[in-house]
This record gives structure tokens, sequence and C-alpha cells, in this order.
């Protein structure tokens, strides 16, 4: 997993997206509403780029090719294979700058488009057989637009508004206008039904995202209209397309854009270059650590056999997912299926990687746009330092609700920016408990929309976001338990464990080939294994021993006694039976460095363990990871 975005390579992500929505499109003889997904995760990662990196955003925008048709709509290209094959992708953005009502026109491909700005009326019409009437057919040329042949063709029949039912128009005078705007789900648009477009509030501009499908069905684009009834003059108004702009309108279709996508006019924060000068990130605060996380090396992930004990060892412990590793790199992740139609198959996924300094949300949006819902995070070196998923927003105890709704109110703002990021904050519980936690497993399409109700508001709240780094607000309220012990609070919950059926030769082998795999992914030493009537302690070095419980009066010197020069780990039982367990690498929580304090300060502690004791005590307070040296 070499991937680096950095907002610096976000430029790349934009690019790798666009290709896999068009091979997406290409590869899928039934091009429509399921394809909805890949548009608006396109959309949503354009609105990070250039909120995050603008400079990089608009050199890359001002290199892609842009066409004009004067008095209809401005356009930029993407992505397009077309040519002669008359079949193939395009992907580009619409801009309808000039607020006028559009011609009765059919188009060259079925389409999705997605509105991110404005809005807009769809108005349908067909043709009725009536010989009291005709009408005007123009072929609209690809590429220059021109409108021939000149007066067009006259064919009798009369143009009547109609509605669009399940994909066939039919005859309705008085049929509605479909209204579409920003914060709708994109719309799949079929390509053979005459159809206008008219701006709601034509002082606003409209901007929309557009993946096309190629000419299958190879007819001409066509415009028709009567102008007894009083219709725009296609052929009098319409000029032809400009295919090479000036830097000036380059510039002006990249402001628009811009505007668009930055959402302004919407909020009335201010925006400038100033506004994103801290480069911290909350991600440190709640990602899972690598120290924490189990980790598997990959020579150790390949075989059938050894798939199946990982898997075997994810499901006793209910994870979702595992790191496969090459050195300090992450190349891979095995996860469980979160759809239906995946049940029962560990999946091998390669989720591009994070950088530690990226913002948040940011990170959010890579979990849902790949469809991978956990990302490795890694320094500048590609090394991983952890594991990111929803989950870990979600399960935080509600604090990054808390963070998260503080970071939008605190500004003296009148916009609907707190409620943007309370519609997020819950269509994100949505989406983790349907991936994570429920009994059944969601279909994909169940799991798609999800994502996009939750992308809804992850594109707005983005932009609107002043803060790089929101914070962690700490729940205070349960900070301080006076009915729990020290070392229950500072234990890791719940010890890794293995199920099995019995303590049979053949299951005991299959653990300690576990044991083995996760001592050289892990660093792991000890394993727990439940037939379902008994626990015991799998070890290294000392093969299977009884279980012996910490007692939860066990004070931080005794604690500190039984682990010096000592593998084997202390082991705490709850009240329901679960085990927990406190290692060296456990002594840096809140509970665990104020037991250490108060030990060194009101003990006659050894100098050299009270140096080890301190100089652990500062790590931990610089935020380093530090094992317990005793």
């Amino acid at each position: 997993m070499t991937s680096d975005l950095s907002s610096s390579s976000i430029i790349g992500r934009i690019e790798d997206e666009i290709k896999k929505l068009a091979n997406k499109i290409r590869e899928n003889d039934e091009f429509g509403k399921k394809d909805i997904l890949n548009v608006h995760g396109l959309v949503c990662l354009m609105r990070y780029a250039v909120w995050s990196d603008e400079k990089s955003f608009k050199k890359w925008l001002l290199n892609q090719k842009m066409t004009y048709n004067e008095g209809v709509v401005k356009r930029i290209y993407l992505h397009k294979d077309l040519d002669d094959s008359k079949d193939g992708v395009e992907i580009r953005i619409h801009l309808f700058t000039d607020g006028s009502e559009t011609f009765r026109h059919n188009h060259g491909q079925n389409f999705i488009t997605m509105c991110i700005h404005g809005e807009y009326e769809y108005s349908y019409y067909k043709i009725e057989p009536d010989n009291r009437y005709t009408y005007q057919e123009f072929v609209r040329t690809p590429g220059e637009g021109k409108l021939l042949p000149v007066g067009g063709v006259i064919k009798p029949g009369k143009i009547v508004k109609a509605r669009l039912v399940d994909g066939e128009l039919y005859a309705d005078e008085n049929a509605d206008d479909i209204k579409f705007k920003e914060g709708d789900l994109p719309m799949f648009v079929p390509c053979m039904h005459h159809h206008t477009v008219n701006h709601v509030n034509k002082a606003v501009p409209v901007v929309t995202f557009v993946a096309r499908r190629g000419r299958r069905d190879n007819h001409n684009t066509t415009v028709i209209q009567d102008l007894s009834m009083n219709h725009r003059d296609a052929e009098k108004d319409q000029e032809a397309v400009k295919v090479k702009l000036e830097e000036k309108d380059k510039l002006d279709i990249y402001e628009t854009l811009k505007s668009a996508l930055l959402r302004r006019g919407y909020s009335d924060i201010g925006y400038s270059e100033n506004d994103i000068v801290n480069k911290k990130s909350d991600l440190y605060h709640y990602m899972t650590k690598t120290k924490h996380l189990v980790r598997f090396l990959h020579k150790d992930s390949t075989s059938e056999r050894q798939r199946e004990l990982i898997a075997k060892f994810l499901e006793s412990n209910n994870f979702t997912s595992t790191p496969i590793m090459e050195g300090k790199k992450c190349v891979s992740v095995l996860r469980r299926p979160v759809s239906a139609e995946k049940k029962g198959i560990l999946q091998e996924k390669s989720p591009p990687a994070v950088q530690i300094n990226e913002h948040l949300l940011g990170a959010v949006l890579w979990n849902i746009v790949s469809k991978d819902l956990v990302v490795p995070i890694v320094n500048e070196q590609q090394e991983m330092m952890g594991i990111f998923s929803i989950s870990d927003l979600v399960e935080s105890n509600e604090e990054f609700d808390r963070a998260l709704i503080y970071s939008i109110a605190k500004h003296n703002r009148r916009d609907n920016g707190e409620k943007i990021a309370r519609k997020f904050l819950s269509r994100l519980s949505a989406l983790n408990d349907g991936a994570f936690h429920q009994d059944k497993l969601c279909t994909s399409a169940e799991l798609d929309e999800m994502v996009n109700n939750l992308m809804l508001v992850l594109g707005p709240l983005i932009v609107i976001s002043p803060d790089l780094n929101q914070g962690r607000f700490q729940n205070i309220h349960e900070q301080d338990n006076d009915d729990k012990s020290w070392i229950h609070s500072a234990a890791n919950w719940p010890m890794y464990k293995l199920d099995i059926d019995s303590f049979d030769t053949n299951q005991m082998q299959d653990a300690k080939d576990l044991l083995d795999m996760l001592s050289r992914g892990s660093d792991m030493s000890q394993i727990l294994l439940d037939d379902g009537n008994e626990v015991k302690l799998l070890t290294n070095n000392k093969g299977v021993i009884e279980l012996k419980i910490s007692d939860e009066n066990t004070t931080i010197d005794e604690a500190i006694q039984l682990l010096s020069d000592s593998e084997i780990p202390l082991i705490v039982e709850d009240e329901n039976g679960r085990f927990g367990i406190l290692t060296k690498d456990d002594f840096d929580s809140d509970v665990a460095i104020k037991q250490l304090c108060i030990y060194i300060s009101s003990t006659d502690v050894d100098p050299e363990l009270s140096s080890k004791i301190t100089q652990h005590i500062i790590r931990v307070g610089m935020g380093e990871n530090s094992t317990l040296d005793i």
C-alpha cells in the first residue's frame, strides 16, 4: 500500500476516482441508478480538494477541456472516451449561468446528474399525433453544436408537456415540473426524452455533475420547437459551441465552480487562505493506534488455512478487520463482510492510506468513498500509525459529537451549519449500525443508500468547517467512577481470545499456529482459549496454563512487582464474565498515569525504578507511545 493521500496528492485521488467511475460505467450494460453512489463520491472529493488544497485543484481544473454554448451551458470535461466507438463514457461538469430556459432537446446518451449549486426544474415533452399542428426538428451536431438543417425538418404533431413514470412519458398538459436542487440525490435521466431545464432562481448559477453512457442506440441529439406556441427560437438564439476559450473565460468558469463546491452564499463564515493554517489533526485522538491493533504479516495470510484461522479469530472477538503488514507498512486489510451478498467471505481490501495530518472529515470521506469503511493512518514514511473507521467516532462516548457541534456553533453564524452537523452525526451513526452492529447484514443497496444519505451532508459539512483541529471533548461526567478499580479502568477490554470446540490435539495445534502468527505480526505472547465451558490461557513460552485472575483491589505497587521481569500479563474479570488484560504497554491511560504519579510521590521507590516511571510519564504526556520499562 503505497498511496500518499496527503492534501498534496488529492488530485491523484480525484483522477483515480474518475477512472474508477468510468470503468464501472463502461463495464455495466445496465447503466443507471446503481451508479449514483460513485458520482456522489466524486463530488465529495472535489469539495474536499478545493477546500484543502485550492492551488493544486485550480491548476488541475484549468488544464481540463472547457467549452461554452453561449446563452445555454458551460462545460468542463473530466473524462471522455467516446470518439468513434459509439459507446463509451463521458464525465463532465455543466454550469448554467445565463438564467434562461433551455431549448426542448434530448441527448445522445443516458446520464446521471447531480446538482451541487442552485435549483432548476425539468419539464418533459412528447409529440402527440395531431395533423392540425406541425413542429420543427433539428439535429444538433456533435462537438460544434450547430442545428441542422437550416429551418429544421417540418413534421406533423403537437408538442405537449408530459409526465415521466418508470421511464415512460405520458402526455399531461398539467404535469408538474421535476424540481432538482442542491442536497438532492443524483438523478438518472434517460436520453431519448425531450425536456427543458429552467432556473428557479435566475440570479443563482446552476452547477451539475454529469456522467454519461455512450451512444449505444446511435441516435441523434435533436431539438424540437413550435414557434406558434411561443417556444424559444433555438435557431435564432443558440450560438455555436466555443471550443477554444480565453484564459479569462476559463477563470470565470473555475470561480463559478469553486463557489458552488465551497457553498459560498450558504454560509456566513469567512473563507480565506488563512483559515486553514493549523495543520494539527484530530485523527491521532480517535484512531485505533497500531500498538492496540491485531496485525498479521503478509507471509502469514496467504494460504487458505492461514486465512481460515484469521477469520475464526476475527469472529471470536467480533472484529471487523485486521491489517496485513510488511515491516511497518500496511499492504492490505483483511475484513469480514459488511453486506449480505458477501456473507461468509473474508475479503482482502487495499484502501488508500491517509496521512496522520489529514482532516478528520477527510478521513471519513476516504472511508466511505472507497467503500472499505476502514483506512490505515500513516506517517510521512508511509509507516502505519493506526487504523481509522467511522466506529472510532460513533463509539467515542459522544466526545466527537460535542467537539464537532462546538466547532460549528462557537462562531457567530446565521446559516444552517449546526443543523448540517447534527444530520451528519445521525447518519454516521446509522451507517455504523448498518455496517457493523446489526445481527442481520444489510444488502449492498441498503448500505449504498446510507452512504449516499451521509455524503449529502458530509460534503457541505467539510466546506463549512472553519477548523482543521476540532479537538476531543472528554465526557467529564464519566471521568471519575468510584465503583471501578484502577486496574479494571487501566486494563484493555476484552482480552483477545479464540473460540474452540474443545481442548483436543487438533484444536490446540490450530490455536498454537494462530498464536505464532499473532506473535510475528503483533508481538503478542498470549491468547485466551474458550471452549464454551472453560477458559484457559495459551502462552508462547509456557503453553496452556490455568487462568489466574488478579484481584480488583490489586495495588499499583503489587501490579508493578507482578509484571516486573515477567512476560505473563495480569488478567482481570468483570461482573459479566469478560476478561481484560494489563501489560507493560497499558500504563498510558489517565487512570494508570495518575496511579504512577501517586506511587512515586508517596512511596519510597527505588531510584532506578522511579526514574523509569518518571520518563514513562513524560513520554506519555508528550503524546509519544511508551511502554513501562520494568
